[in-house]
């Protein structure tokens, strides 16, 4: 579900370019920073890739720019390195965003901006997440990262304020999309659903799909700057839905780690 957003959203939003003629164009993005002004936005982070007409910053925010270098004005090198936005920055960057209509709880990995007097559950439950994802796969001895930056998770008070932030940022959902991952923000995107009369647990199993798509982009699972097919992507996703695998010290059973509800509703497709 992901994808299509991330395209339209390529498609429509102004990115910053730089072009460097002494750097190979594709290959190991190099590793200095650069700072920008596109089209009035000043833009910090790493080019990705670039060509004569087209680049690709990843911004210090973990947003992925585009826009044609001879747009960029005052471009400059800022670093050696890369690195990604402390905690504090990540929080400025929302709190004037979101305009301090939310509250904004933060772990070690995370940034959660959620309803008011909801206390501390919505970003327990990302975190606690994380550490399943990162120890399922570092025992099957797969090399795994920490991100760069902080994650970052919106929580809405309500279906309608999802939809509404969603359309007002390009992105068309489907009636009853209960939640998405942007793949250009990088942010996770959901709403809170015993607002409509949902249960907590209903929320979770949000949280676990669409963190999942978040983790893994973000850890060297996937590559956000390259084309992974949608199979690979969603059936992780899907994977992590089963209690078994996010939650392995409570759920110990072989069967446990089968997604019933995929299953079923695949044996149905069939």
């Amino acid at each position: 579900m992901h994808r299509p957003f991330f395209l339209l959203a390529l498609t429509t939003t102004t990115l910053l370019v730089f072009h460097d003629p002494e750097s190979p164009a594709i290959g190991k993005p190099p590793g200095f920073m650069m700072r920008a002004r596109v089209d009035g936005q000043m833009l910090e982070g790493q080019p990705l890739y670039w060509t004569e007409t087209q680049m690709f910053l990843m911004g210090r925010n973990g947003t992925l720019y585009l826009f044609d270098p001879r747009e960029a004005k005052e471009a400059r090198k800022t670093s050696p390195e890369f690195y990604g936005y402390s905690i504090g920055e990540m929080k400025n960057e929302l709190y004037r965003e979101l305009n301090r209509d939310f509250t904004l709880t933060t772990t070690q990995h995370f940034v959660v901006a959620h309803p008011h007097n909801q206390g501390k559950e919505w970003a327990e439950r990302f975190e606690n997440l994380f550490r399943s994802f990162i120890q399922y796969f570092r025992i099957r001895d797969f090399q795994i990262g920490d991100p760069n930056y902080p994650l970052v998770a919106i929580v809405f008070r309500n279906q309608e304020d999802y939809f509404d932030y969603a359309t007002s940022r390009g992105s068309h959902l489907q009636p009853g999309t209960l939640g998405h991952y942007e793949l250009k923000t990088n942010r996770v995107l959901l709403f809170d659903q015993t607002t409509d009369g949902g249960d907590w647990t209903e929320n979770a199993n949000t949280i676990i799909h669409e963190a999942t798509h978040q983790m893994a982009f973000n850890t060297g699972i996937h590559k956000r700057f390259t084309e992974t097919p949608t199979w690979i992507v969603e059936g992780l996703a899907t994977m992590f839905e089963a209690r078994g695998v996010w939650d392995p010290q409570s759920h110990q059973t072989q069967k446990d780690r089968i997604n019933r509800a995929r299953l079923s509703d695949f044996q149905n497709y069939v």
